[in-house]
């Protein structure tokens, strides 16, 4: 819906505002190429003058905030203080970790390339198959460990993403350098480096 739209005959151009009701994110599968859940809000603004294209948006969502401005095929989008087991949901994964979080997208539709960073912060390991056998090495609980820092480096080829990420707790540091997260084969291949207080082996 839109409140106020101006359509510019002598310039040829528009410009608008729009309320953008998604009631159902799972039926965008078609366009998005993913599996969503739940829904989504956005207010924001569009243009187009002069054979070029801007539009903007914000949405208070994930228990954060999201906003993006677009301007032709260049996108940046910011999602700020976003719970991640709420993320996970919308993204259909499994539930691994709890955090807060913050991501940085920039992103060119063009050529489907981009950079996606990310901050969590005073999160922890929820109980899975991952922790589970660290805990059987070490004899621990590694759910119990507090990150205090979770940093995420991550390079996008259309569906594919090279990631490095570094986790640090009081008593632990994970590290996986180049691992792959391929959206359209559904598969994780990566190489954790895990430091436990005195041990230290591969995943």
């Amino acid at each position: 819906t839109a409140q106020k739209s101006v359509y510019d005959f002598n310039e040829n151009s528009f410009i608008s505002d729009y309320l953008l009701n998604i009631e159902d994110l799972g039926k965008l599968k078609d366009i998005s190429k993913m599996k969503l859940k739940g829904k989504l809000d956005i207010n924001g603004q569009i243009s187009n003058k002069d054979n070029s294209f801007s539009a903007n948006g914000n949405s208070n969502t994930l228990g954060g905030t999201f906003d993006f401005d677009l301007k032709n095929d260049k996108l940046n989008a910011n999602l700020k203080n976003i719970d991640v087991q709420e993320l996970s949901n919308m993204l259909d994964y499994s539930k691994i970790f709890d955090s807060k979080a913050n991501f940085v997208l920039d992103y060119d539709l063009l050529v489907k390339k981009g950079d996606l960073t990310g901050k969590l912060i005073n999160g922890h390991f929820l109980e899975n198959n991952f922790t589970l056998l660290i805990n059987q090495l070490t004899k621990g609980d590694l759910t119990k460990e507090v990150y205090e820092s979770f940093d995420i480096d991550s390079k996008i080829d259309d569906r594919v993403l090279t990631s490095n990420l570094i986790m640090k707790s009081q008593n632990t540091q994970i590290i996986s350098k180049d691992s792959v997260l391929d959206l359209k084969q559904n598969l994780i291949d990566a190489k954790i480096d895990t430091t436990i207080k005195d041990k230290t082996f591969v995943v």
